[in-house]
């Protein structure tokens, strides 16, 4: 997971490599308790990219997007109406 983990200059002098792993890890695993395992529509991969902040962090996911043709027409007016 090391290269896809992303912290600040002043995280990688605070913390160890081991370190920095455990934070990825665990960010991880609360986005996956957090969203994809109340929902179909949202998986995390086995290695995704995090990128810690001060606050919290991104943890790369994929999000579920349906082919219903009317949810595409909507999409398609609201496009149109931003012209």
């Amino acid at each position: 997971m090391k290269n896809h983990l992303h912290f600040t200059e002043q995280d990688t002098v605070d913390h160890s490599p081991e370190e920095i792993e455990e934070i990825g890890e665990e960010y991880i695993s609360r986005a996956r308790i957090q969203y994809a395992e109340t929902t179909e529509d949202i998986q995390i991969d086995d290695d995704p990219a995090v990128t810690v902040t001060e606050d919290g962090a991104w943890v790369a996911a994929w999000v579920w997007v349906g082919k219903d043709e009317e949810e595409i027409e909507d999409v398609d007016e609201d496009f149109d109406e931003d012209d």
